[in-house]
This record gives C-alpha cells, structure tokens and sequence, in this order.
C-alpha cells in the first residue's frame, strides 16, 4: 500500500524514540487486550523500518499454566509472558510512506486500514449479494442504500474471496469456530 500515513499512536515513533515508551512488563493487564506486536528496526541499507506481527491470546504466558525448565527443575514463571510468532504480518517503510502486507484481514485488526479501501460500487454490491452461496432477498434495495462503511465492508469481503475459495459447509464451520 503506498502512500501509507500510520496511525497517531505510532507515526511519531521511531527506532530512536521507542525507548521513551513504557515498558509492557510494567502493564501485564493489559496482555489480553492485545492485538498485535511492533518492532523497529533497519535493513541491509540502515533505513528505518516498523515489523507487525499479529497477535492472539494463544500467545501469552500465564503463570500456573506454562512450565520451563531451569536448573534442572521445572518451573512456573511469576508473572505473565509473551510469546512471538516466526513470521511477521506487516512491514512498514517510514522513507517510502509504503506498508507492505499479505492479508489486508488480518493487518486490519491491529492498524486502521478501511478507510484506505475503495467503497464497492452498487454492481459490485450487487454482484456479491447474487453469489451462489447468498440467498438476498431484495439485492438491489441493499445495493442502492448502502453507506459508505457497508461499501468499504463489501469491498473487502468481496476481495476476500470468501465466497469463491470456500463452500456453504465451509463457511458454516468456520463461523461456528470449528
């Protein structure tokens, strides 16, 4: 995504300003509200860049539940931990205002990114709602009175490929949690 202006809780952060940031050891409560992770670093060429890592309560340590071995003997930690993933979700080049990514899903849940995303017109509502898969019952009355945020909405499912990559059962599941 070019042009990308991050949002104000990280646009004034860089490499030389994290260490003005509080500690998240000090904030262990705030472990389950999180959803996702950021590092700053630089490449091959010394230029600034900001790794995301997408995050889920899988990934925290809770004390009584985890065991580690040290000295021999396993052991409880204290006090909550983290733990991170081997692939990174996004990054994002400050130099070139560029954010580069895979799953637009996925990166959406931790930075702001609908609002980069062009609203469906009312032919790709349409063409969404008489899918297959869809059983609407008045499509165009839908299409026509959509607002700005169901057409940003429609966009995305549609560029998800949800309905093309999966079948009805599929998607049932998936929704069920299964």
């Amino acid at each position: 995504m070019q042009n990308y202006d991050p949002p104000n809780w990280l646009a004034e952060e860089n490499s030389q300003t994290i260490s003005d940031i509080d500690v998240i050891s000090h904030h262990t409560s705030i472990y389950s509200s999180i959803k996702g992770i950021v590092a700053f670093g630089q490449n091959d060429q010394g230029e600034e860049l900001v790794l995301f890592q997408n995050f889920s309560q899988s990934r925290v340590i809770r004390p009584g539940r985890f065991l580690f071995l040290e000295g021999g003997t396993y052991q409880s930690p204290q006090r909550p931990g983290l733990t991170l993933d081997g692939k990174l979700s996004a990054i994002y080049k400050p130099a070139e205002s560029k954010l580069l990514f895979q799953n637009f899903r996925t990166v959406n849940t931790f930075l702001p990114l609908a609002e980069f995303y062009k609203e469906a017109s009312e032919q790709e509502i349409l063409a969404v709602l008489n899918h297959n898969l869809l059983a609407s019952k008045d499509p165009n009355t839908m299409a026509t009175g959509a607002n700005q945020w169901f057409r940003k909405r429609f966009a995305m499912f549609r560029d998800s490929g949800v309905l093309d990559n999966y079948s009805a059962q599929e998607i049932k599941s998936r929704s069920n949690g299964l």
